[in-house]
């Protein structure tokens, strides 16, 4: 296999950025653009149906609303 040539700085900064969606865009009102569908819910949804939670006990995962609005990450509780 061929190894990928070097960038220079000034390459780099040369470079555009591509962006999947509205990625770091904002509104004329200076809030974030947001996308009009996401998968955020459906994933928290179908971890509390089929994660389990903290040991071994199988109790199902709750997830907390409070990290919902915060992030992607899941706080078993």
């Amino acid at each position: 296999m061929k190894a990928l040539p070097v960038l220079s700085e000034e390459e780099i900064d040369a470079l555009d950025p591509s962006f999947l969606g509205p990625t770091g865009l904002s509104e004329p009102d200076g809030s974030w653009k947001l996308p009009a569908h996401t998968l955020g819910w459906q994933i928290a949804g179908w971890c509390a149906e089929y994660l389990n939670g903290e040991g071994s006990a199988k109790v199902p995962l709750r997830v907390v609303a409070s990290r919902l609005d915060r992030g992607p990450k899941v706080h078993c509780a």
